[in-house]
Parts: structure tokens; sequence; C-alpha cells
């Protein structure tokens, strides 16, 4: 598996501890560099019963790291372009449903966020959020009213132009509605989630097969809250000349507990007996993990590849992730 990653990774990486003698000191990453390009290429297969939905959502941002306070830093943020391809959605209302939500996240690219990082490296909020979530309400709001004017965004769809119509008005609201009332964990999660690897490892001092954790918060998928989970990132390997460093990455938390805990609460919602609940979450096939690879540039400590792959599963409804991130310098 590890020789999988690194091959994936395109790093050329050795595994000896002599050639990786001695703790690994990685940047802190606030040095002057040109700004980095970010390019999110996220595929989500999700299961209910026997449908099976596929899309690919792709994003690219351009992010420039600033100092702040002592140790700490912010990345300023801006989306330069964000589509969905190779989409396998048999539901034409759910498929109609995702190019409009793509559409009007199109709105941030007239957007500049800045993202606060602590001295750990961990994505802690957004800088200014009252006044940055009112721009990009506007900016939403514009891009919302020019949608009737795009006669291409439902191409192909076999719904009525009324169903179309009634589509859109429940999803634009929605969105709208979506923003005005999020809060940093919420909107950093829809839009940038990703964002939360770039610096992960700044600062960090790692001997090989050594690892540390970074607490974060993780969405339930079955309800939408939140919960504390940490990524957990070991030092696998070096190159030759310790410019890069490859990390195993997994997710940490008790998600099957989590899940049951929900599962149970809807089934009481739904007015089961306690013994019925109990023999219909025992037979049930519960699973919430999350593993892959990071590639790390030692100097700045900046990400630079990564490849994760993610899965949750209660009973017959299953969400699987593989998301690959490439950081280069912006063009």
């Amino acid at each position: 598996m590890r020789l999988a990653y690194a091959l994936m990774l395109g790093a050329t990486l050795i595994s000896t501890s002599a050639r990786a003698a001695g703790p690994i000191a990685f940047g802190l990453g606030d040095e002057a560099a040109p700004p980095s390009e970010i390019v999110v290429r996220k595929t989500e297969s999700n299961r209910v019963g026997s449908r099976m939905d596929t899309s690919t959502l792709i994003k690219t941002y351009v992010a420039k790291v600033e100092g702040s306070a002592p140790g700490d830093r912010r990345v300023q943020v801006q989306l330069k372009d964000v589509r969905i391809e190779s989409v396998t959605i048999e539901d034409p209302a759910v498929r109609l449903s995702a190019d409009t939500e793509v559409y009007l996240m199109g709105a941030l690219k007239s957007v500049p966020i800045v993202l606060d990082y602590n001295d750990k490296g961990q994505l802690t909020t957004i800088a200014d959020w009252d006044a940055t979530r009112q721009t990009v309400l506007k900016a939403v709001e514009s891009r919302a009213a020019s949608m009737e004017g795009e006669k291409l965004l439902h191409a192909g769809t076999t719904l009525s132009p009324d169903a179309v119509a009634r589509l859109d008005k429940q999803i634009k609201e929605g969105f709208v509605a979506m923003i005005s009332k999020a809060e940093p964990p919420t909107f950093l999660e829809v839009f940038y989630d990703e964002l939360g690897l770039f610096l992960l490892l700044t600062g960090e001092r790692m001997e090989l097969n050594a690892t540390v954790e970074r607490p974060m918060l993780v969405r339930n998928p079955t309800d939408g809250s939140f919960t504390d989970f940490s990524h957990v990132l070991t030092l696998r390997e070096t190159d030759l000349d310790k410019t890069k460093a490859l990390l195993d990455f997994r997710l940490a938390g008790d998600g099957v507990a989590l899940l049951k805990k929900t599962i149970v609460a809807k089934l009481r919602e739904a007015k089961l007996g306690e013994e019925e609940i109990t023999r219909h979450v025992e037979d049930m096939s519960i699973h919430w993990d999350a593993e892959g690879a990071l590639t790390v540039d030692i100097k700045s400590g900046r990400l630079q590849k990564a490849d994760i792959n993610s899965r949750v599963q209660a009973g017959d409804i299953e969400f699987v992730t593989a998301s690959k991130i490439d950081v280069t310098p912006a063009k």
C-alpha cells in the first residue's frame, strides 16, 4: 500500500532510517513565496440501496500565505475555477441540483477569503467573518439573479421548464439561506475543507515513523452536526536530499459509535421499540474511516500532494470519497 501511494504521488522516496537519521524539521510556511495554485479533485460515490450516483468536483484555488501573530499565519484564498464532470446520476432532479449548486459556488471566484491558521498549522477560522459573509452573500445573490440568462446550464435535462424553474428557485433560496446563517466551521467544511491540510505540518519536528495528531471538526453526514476527530500523520519516508516527506494519513475518532447514536435517535423518532432498535442496529453494517498519504515540502512545511480516500456507511447508505490535491506555484 505504501509503495502504491508513493507511485501515485510521483515521489522518489526511501524508507531507510539511516538516510532520515535525526528529526525532520518542517518549515513554518510563512517565508516569502509566490502564490500557490491548489487543485482539488474530489470524486464522490453515493449509494442508497441499489442506486449509485457518482460525480467529480474540481476546484482550483490561488493561495497566498501571510504572517499575522507570531507563529500564526493567514492565507488569502481565491477560488479560480469550479466545475463538475464525470457525472453518473440517474435522477434528473439530483443532477440539476448539482449543476445549480456548482454554478452558485462560482460566486466565490469574485471574493477573496482570508483563512486563519494557528501555530500548529490548523485551519481555525475565517478572518473578519461577519464582513466576509456579507460580501459572499451579495456575490451569491448576484450570481443567483443571473441564472435565468444561462441557457446552457441545464441543457439536456429531461425535466420540464416548470420543474427546472421550481427546482432552481428552491436551490437558490436554500443556498442563500445557508450562506446567511453559516458560521465558519460550516462554511469551511462546504467550500474550503481540503485547505485544512495545506499547512498542517508547519513548524513540526518528527522522527522517522513518529506520529502527530491534529484535532479537527468533522461533519456527521447523517445529520449535519460536527464532532471532534483528529488527523493522525505518520512520517513514513523522505527523499535522498530531504526536500520532501511522505506521510501516512488517517482519520481518528469513534465514527461508528457516533453513527450508531444518530441512527438510534432517528429510529426512536420513528417510534420503534427499544428491542427492535437494538436488533436493527446490531444487524446493520456501519463504517466510518479515512486514510491516505501526503507529500510535504520540508523546507516550507507546505503540502505538495495528497491522496485521501474516505468511506461512511450506515446499512444500505454509503458515501465514498476519493480526494486528490496538487499544490504548485501559481501561474
